[in-house]
């Protein structure tokens, strides 16, 4: 497949949102497109909820940078860095769990694609901001909530917000980074994920004592159900912690365990649906964006330095990759004048394309193109 042709398609899409979202502006886009195919600009800022969807367009930027060479993709980046700067400086009481998509994709993508020392300051006070989420009794990052709340609670996206101290203890070699992030995923192997290697999306620990409480659920269909997105962050999260360590005994029988698992869901369209377990009218939503975000892991752990050999269902990752890919290209492209790459991403209880499902096909065909001779955002 000419991988390289459909980047030019993209190409004018990514450029198009630069345009409506200028780096310097504290404003972004909405997560998702209106009826008429358009990121709408000027609608987040970081201080909100829906802030952390800002970064999608810039780590996309980033991409562009290292494949085309175009001055004008850094000189973006470049520009966008004061304002990731000054929201690390002006949030210093609580920053977000999601600091890790923002500053990953926000400022870790410029530093890895143009060496600025800049943004790798930036970058490791954002990893430092994050260990503060850290809440020791109980082993996890606090997801949802401020890092004073009376609850200590996780929630599986965080699995992919691990990659900002990731890529701090790859960048510094400080060993309490590497302590933070496998604290947090050996509770997540430990009391998130099920038997059947499906995860919840959020648990309840003590915050005194650190003991376990229950389940709780905001993304998924329910309780007791397997939001497809969230098993995707669980993935790839597991793959970055791979590729941080290269502890195939540690990470790698689980990540077996969860590709066989998610194979087994997929097998028949390689599509998933929105939420695995989910019942009722709204089963059969379907999620490109989780489909996106698979292929990118599985290609990144099949072209990855650990030469990672799978068993069960699934043995090449590579190919189950390549299938999910060709289904999401031949069947939910959008068209050339829409915003939007990918028709089809699951958001809240609308089906739509999204930023977050663009950026992860646009990094999954940057890995079919380059394998892995290509900047890891995610550590």
């Amino acid at each position: 497949m000419e991988y390289k042709s459909i980047i030019d398609v993209i190409r004018p899409k990514i450029e198009r949102r630069m345009n409506n979202n200028p780096p310097y502006s504290e404003l972004y886009e909405k997560e998702s497109v209106n009826q008429d195919h358009r990121y709408e600009p000027g609608y987040f800022n970081m201080e909100q909820g829906d802030g952390w969807t800002r970064s999608f367009l810039n780590g996309a930027v980033a991409l562009l940078y290292f494949h085309y060479k175009d001055e004008k993709y850094l000189d973006y980046l470049k520009k966008a860095l004061p304002v990731y700067e000054e929201h690390l400086y002006s949030k210093l009481d609580d920053i977000s769990h999601d600091t890790g998509f923002t500053y990953t994709l926000g400022t870790v993508a410029y530093y890895k694609v143009s060496g600025s020392e800049a943004a790798r300051r930036v970058s490791l006070k954002a990893a430092d901001e994050m260990i503060k989420r850290f809440r020791i009794k109980a082993g996890i990052i606090q997801g949802f909530g401020r890092v004073d709340s009376p609850r200590a609670q996780t929630i599986v996206d965080d699995m992919m917000n691990l990659a900002i101290i990731m890529w701090a203890y790859s960048e510094t070699g400080n060993k309490f980074y590497k302590h933070v992030f496998e604290s947090h995923i050996q509770k997540i192997y430990q009391y998130v994920m099920r038997s059947d290697y499906s995860f919840r999306h959020s648990f309840l620990f003590d915050i005194y004592s650190g003991t376990p409480i229950g389940e709780l659920n905001y993304c998924g269909y329910s309780i007791g159900s397997s939001w497809s997105r969230g098993q995707m962050w669980a993935l790839y999260g597991g793959i970055n912690a791979l590729a941080a360590t290269s502890d195939t005994e540690l990470y790698l029988p689980t990540i077996n365990g969860e590709i066989n698992y998610l194979y087994s869901k997929i097998k028949d369209r390689f599509i998933p649906t929105w939420d695995f377990n989910c019942v009722g009218a709204s089963t059969d939503m379907i999620d490109t964006s989780a489909a996106a975000i698979m292929a990118s892991a599985l290609l990144k752990l099949g072209y990855g330095d650990n030469k990672c050999r799978l068993t069960g269902p699934v043995e090449n990752c590579i190919q189950l990759a390549d299938d999910i890919l060709s289904v999401l290209l031949a069947e939910y492209m959008a068209s050339d004048d829409a915003d939007n790459i990918l028709e089809g991403g699951q958001c809240g209880l609308h089906n739509a394309g999204c930023v977050w499902g663009d950026y992860f096909l646009i990094e999954a065909l940057m890995r079919k193109i380059y394998k892995n001779n290509m900047p890891d955002f995610w550590a």
